[in-house]
C-alpha cells in the first residue's frame, strides 16, 4: 500500500496541519477519480487525527467502527434517509 499513496510533507510554515496527510493525485477523467489511489488518500484526509494515530491495527478498526456509526447516527437525526 505505501508504493499506492505518498505521505505529504508538512512545512512548519503553514497554519493547518493534518496529521499524516496523504497526496490526492490529479486525475482529469471521472474514471481516473475512481481508482484507489484516488479516493483513499480522500478519505483518510477526511478522518480525524486522533483516530489516524493509533499504532494497532485493532484499536484503530474499532475507533473507525465507532467514528463511523456516531456519523450515521448524527445523519440520521438531521433526517437523512438511507
Amino acid at each position: 500500500m505505501s508504493e499506492i499513496f505518498e505521505t505529504a510533507h508538512q512545512s512548519t510554515i503553514g497554519t493547518r496541519f493534518s496529521y499524516q496527510k496523504q497526496i490526492q493525485p490529479n486525475r482529469k477523467t471521472n474514471m481516473g477519480q475512481k481508482t484507489l489511489s484516488y479516493l483513499g488518500p480522500q478519505q483518510w484526509n477526511k478522518l480525524p487525527n486522533d483516530l489516524k494515530k493509533h499504532e494497532n491495527v485493532n484499536t484503530f478498526k474499532h475507533k473507525l467502527k465507532t467514528h463511523f456509526f456516531e456519523a450515521l447516527k448524527s445523519r440520521n437525526k438531521m433526517g437523512y434517509v438511507f
